[in-house]
């Protein structure tokens, strides 16, 4: 069974949930809080999920997350779930490694 974690942008750096015992936000009532002051945080920031998965070197991946996956057609892959499934999952991922992410890291997509 795999870890449920998610992370969020800010629109200046990612923030964690209940990362190693420690947590930069929590999920109440469908809004995210800041933790420690809770105070309110914009619900529109995009929400990321773990997808259980983890590249060549061990990284976490989440959705948004952007792989370098230099075999076959494609050079880069933005993770998403598409189809009941995520769409990295045909991908030999002890090649693959975590370039970035969509919010961070545009230029790359």
């Amino acid at each position: 069974m795999r870890e449920i974690k998610f992370r969020v942008w800010n629109g200046k750096r990612m923030l964690f949930m209940g990362r190693g015992g420690y947590c930069d936000f929590e999920i109440a009532g469908g809004e995210i809080f800041v933790c420690g002051t809770f105070d309110f945080v914009k619900k529109d920031f995009p929400l990321m999920q773990f997808t259980g998965l983890q590249d060549k070197f061990k990284k976490d991946l989440y959705e948004a997350d952007i792989l370098d996956v230099r075999y076959g057609s494609h050079g880069k892959v933005v993770v998403k779930f598409e189809n009941g499934k995520y769409n990295v999952s045909g991908y030999n991922l002890q090649k693959c490694f975590l370039v970035g992410n969509i919010h961070e890291n545009p230029e790359l997509v």
